[in-house]
This record gives C-alpha cells, structure tokens and sequence, in this order.
C-alpha cells in the first residue's frame, strides 16, 4: 500500500518491481528483521504442521482443494462412448501436426516479387 500511493498507481507489474528494487537496495543489517521474522513464522508453521492437529487441518485442506478440482473435470459417464471416439479419423490439422507438417496456410512469400531466379 506504501508503494502504491508513493508511485501513484496501484498497478501489481509496477508495485511489484518497485518493491524488488527497494528490496535490492536495503543493506543486510536493514534486511534483518523481516527475514528473522519470516524465519520465526515459518518454524511456527512448520512445528504446527507436525502435530496432530496441524496434520489433520492440511489434510482436510488438500482433499476439499482436490474435491474443488475435481467438480470441474469432465466425468466418464460410459466407457463405451470413449472407446468409439478414440477409433474415429484424426481431423487433417492433428494429421497434418502428428506428420510433422504445419497447418498453418502458406505463405506468399516469394511470388509475385518480379525477381528471376532463373539468370536467362
């Protein structure tokens, strides 16, 4: 917030790179304390996460995040279905990209420029 209202704009490119280039010029002895701290909390965390507690919360963490996942992937209703899609023809651009070929239109580069290569 700090950074936002010193430059002006509040734009995240902008504040991120100011505050990388206020990080670089801070001496060690400046750095100090928000590393010590940053050390204290991450051991907080870390002695947390190996209790019991903490094991089971992460745990709880980690499954309703791959539940939220999961309601977004498609759902295999019937496996026969999947099995005549995958013997269908590939469409001429995935045959084209599997034979190594671009799919992309060609060019006009080189017509039309009036220039004979031919010396006649």
């Amino acid at each position: 917030e700090r950074i936002a209202t010193m430059l002006g704009t509040s734009k995240p490119p902008e504040v991120s790179k100011k505050g990388g280039e206020m990080w670089k010029a801070l001496t060690d002895a400046d750095r100090q304390p928000y590393e010590r701290r940053a050390k204290e909390q991450k051991d907080a965390y870390d002695k947390y996460i190996a209790s019991d507690e903490g094991a089971a919360k992460l745990k709880a963490f980690k499954d309703a995040t791959k539940a939220a996942k999961d309601q977004f992937k498609p759902k295999d209703t019937d496996k026969e279905d999947d099995d005549e899609e995958d013997e269908e023809e590939p469409s001429p651009r995935k045959r084209a990209n599997s034979a190594g070929l671009s799919a992309a239109p060609p060019t006009k580069r080189g017509r039309g420029s009036g220039a004979k290569l031919c010396g006649a």
